[in-house]
């Protein structure tokens, strides 16, 4: 679903006044201003903890999607290639 287009639910509007490419300076941007932002679970953990900021749970369930990776097949038995993999692999399990 584009979340740009979503009817709004009742009294709550979307409106975007800044997009970000990346998240650093998100927390003082936050900190600083009457803006809220909509960032992964793991990322409003930490900006609570460096950031004096709350995080508060979404008031709609976002769809669900999976991280998949994908190599060349000659890749499959480097060891460089299998540690990265590996290190992507935990960064995004369930914790």
């Amino acid at each position: 679903m584009n979340w740009s287009s979503r009817p709004s639910r009742g009294s709550v509007t979307r409106m975007v006044t800044l997009s970000l490419p990346t998240l650093p300076g998100v927390g003082n941007l936050l900190a600083n201003t009457d803006l809220v932002a909509t960032v992964p679970e793991r990322v409003a953990q930490m900006l609570v903890r460096i950031a004096k900021v709350k995080a508060l749970p979404p008031p709609f369930k976002f769809p669900s999607f999976s991280i998949k990776q994908h190599w060349h097949e000659r890749y499959q038995q480097d060891p460089a290639n299998q540690w990265l993999r590996s290190t992507v692999a935990d960064l995004f399990l369930e914790a």
